[in-house]
């Protein structure tokens, strides 16, 4: 884990949860600890008190784990995750896509409040929504959207604590649901724990691989338990809801954001941004045909649809086929009758032939057979993203030296200005620039051991794991920066924001007194407008408004550009492996031979500075 990266997760944690959090993830973030060298790092800095409540607070969101060697006076070791913590970033994109799939109902209220509580129970979450609901929802019309959202594998079980295996040194031990998606026999109701309905099991879409989180909020014990108490407390501040979530035969069981789900979702509206912008223009889709046109992008999004079903896990380069026949029956079962056959048909066959090999048409059975090639579509976002940078930081003519590299692979400097068509002057300094922010490197290539310059072949590339590194670091530092940016634009609001809440609390109290008539009570409410808040403290309030929803925006911008990267970095790493696992052994070990041969030989030259060989005349 990268430097830039720990630090733009302390930002989140800061961001999310205050100091005392961010300090401990800080700590956890770096290396695994148990908690006695935990209080021994923080010493004088945080409380064991704040320490214990923050550790509870990271696994109560899903963002701690913790295990045990297993021997016997073994302690337990923590440590923070990095991938999970980053998710709280993508929490508002998450939120939009619930929004967008499910507008009606209090499906979008369900999912923001198991985000914001981490993991909760059924019968907590449906107690709280129904209650903060203004249009004042019955209790069984949000227990069907919780089930909806169940079935559409969007929030899932936790892992159970396993009684029968023990816990080895104070550490629980956790065992996998058959199936997480299983909605719990009895809700809202009182009694003995029960187990899964017949009669409420759904026909859920095909399981996925889902990396589960351990739900130790189910622990009684120590900090967990404060955990587990402060969140039975939280349905409205009652006593009553307290004594009702004592009593819910669900308690102990616990459910979270899929967030594996939520990255298909992002991963194929990445794919659907690729389809609109692969024809060259920004409102084109498929080399001509236009967004504008609505069956086009609808049977895109249907094959997308039908693909997310088919493909068993987001680390896949590739659909597994779909024929024409499966996304008109997903048509017909969503009720879209208004796309005929014919319709679909036609728009997949210019999907598969201008789509840039990302919709490729690979046989004729079923109406025809297509293949959504995921590696393809995310490649070219990032190299769209990976040529504004260049043009941002360097100029035109540096992407047009990256495009002909990337295109040709091992060139001299003659032959790039010759093939870029610029002059020698140019080309120096746009290849000097280009390697000093790593988007394209040098290879050296000796005709005698010496390595002198003079015998020697330096060649220009494109490296794609030595750019996705830097283009990683880059969003990843600029997102953090954005987060800094916004949180010291509120630190120095402060008191003006505190301010206005006041003087919010002061007008609901005012409006809603019955004392008042109507002429005193605007009267009186233009009075406390005017003690609370001057004319410059309003504009400079609405400044700061302006300013944070841009900073919002830029955060999820710069957000869905480094998922972009992650997702292609995770799709080439898994193709690296597979190639190299196909490799015959004495080939493999060759190869590897010969890179460590060359990358020995490279770094015992003398000239591997290759910017003092550009110097020269």
């Amino acid at each position: 884990m990268s430097i830039r990266t720990i630090e733009l997760c302390v930002s989140i944690l800061e961001d999310h949860f205050g100091f005392y959090v961010s300090a401990v993830g800080a700590v956890l973030l770096r290396q695994q600890l148990p908690f006695v060298l935990l209080a021994k790092e923080l010493h004088g800095r945080v409380r064991p008190g704040e320490m214990k409540r923050s550790i509870a607070i990271l696994d109560q969101h899903n963002l701690l784990s913790f295990e045990s060697p297993g021997r016997a006076g073994a302690v337990v070791l923590y440590t923070v995750l990095a991938p999970r913590v980053l998710n709280l970033v993508r929490a508002p994109r998450a939120i939009l896509t619930v929004k967008t799939l499910y507008s009606s109902g209090a499906m979008e209220a369900i999912f923001e409040d198991v985000l914001a509580q981490g993991r909760t129970s059924c019968s907590q979450c449906i107690r709280r929504v129904a209650k903060c609901m203004v249009d004042n929802l019955p209790m069984d019309k949000v227990k069907d959207d919780f089930v909806r959202l169940a079935e559409a594998q969007l929030v899932t079980r936790c892992d159970r604590i396993d009684d029968s295996a023990g816990a080895v040194a104070g550490c629980p031990t956790f065992c996998a649901e058959p199936d997480p998606f299983l909605m719990p026999d009895r809700i809202l109701e009182g009694g003995v724990d029960g187990g899964t309905s017949q009669q409420r099991k759904r026909k859920l879409m095909p399981t996925m691989s889902v990396e589960m989180a351990p739900a130790g909020a189910e622990d009684s014990g120590g900090a967990d338990g404060a955990v587990q108490s402060q969140q039975n407390g939280a349905g409205g501040g009652k006593s009553g809801d307290a004594n009702a979530n004592a009593r819910d035969s669900d308690r102990h069981i616990l459910w979270r954001i899929n967030w594996p789900r939520m990255e298909r979702f992002f991963r194929d509206a990445l794919v659907l941004d690729a389809l609109e912008s692969s024809g060259g223009g920004g409102n084109a889709i498929c080399g001509g045909e236009l967004v504008d046109d609505k069956h086009t992008a609808r049977v895109a999004q249907l094959l997308l649809k039908v693909g997310e079903q088919k493909t068993p896990s987001i680390d896949t380069g590739q659909s597994s086929p779909i024929s024409l026949q499966d996304v008109f029956r997903y048509a017909k079962e969503h009720g879209l009758d208004a796309i005929s056959r014919e319709t679909i048909d036609a728009r997949l066959e210019v999907l598969g032939k201008d789509s840039n090999s990302i919709v490729r048409r690979v046989g004729e059975s079923g109406g025809g057979l297509y293949i959504i090639n995921y590696e393809k579509g995310i490649e070219f976002l990032c190299n769209e993203h990976i040529e504004s940078a260049i043009r941002e930081r360097i100029g035109d003519k540096a992407v047009r030296i990256y495009r002909l590299l990337r295109a040709k692979g091992f060139l001299e400097e003659e032959q790039v200005e010759k093939e870029a068509m610029l002059s020698a002057k140019e080309t120096k300094e746009m290849c000097c620039a280009l390697m000093d922010h790593s988007f394209i490197t040098v290879r050296q290539l000796a005709r005698t051991n010496d390595f002198a310059p003079a015998r020697t072949f330096f060649l220009y590339t494109v490296s794609m794991v030595q750019v996705l590194n830097a283009m990683i670091s880059f969003c990843t530092q600029a997102l953090n920066n954005v987060i800094r940016r916004r949180m010291l634009e509120r630190e120095k609001h402060e008191t003006l924001l505190d301010r206005q809440l006041k003087m919010e609390v002061i007008l609901s109290n005012i409006a809603n007194d019955p004392t008042f008539d109507d002429e005193s009570r605007t009267q009186q409410m233009a009075d406390v407008e005017q003690s609370y808040m001057t004319e410059a403290d309003r504009r400079a309030l609405e400044r700061f408004r302006r300013a944070e929803r841009r900073l919002f925006s830029t955060e999820i911008e710069l957000d869905k550009v480094l998922f972009t990267f992650q997702q292609y970095d995770m799709l080439r790493r898994r193709w690296a492996m597979e190639q190299a696992r196909q490799m015959p052994h004495g080939r493999r070990k060759r190869q590897q031979t010969a890179a460590a041969a060359v990358a020995a030989t490279t770094a015992q030259s003398p000239n591997v500075n290759s910017a003092s060989h550009l110097a020269r005349s």
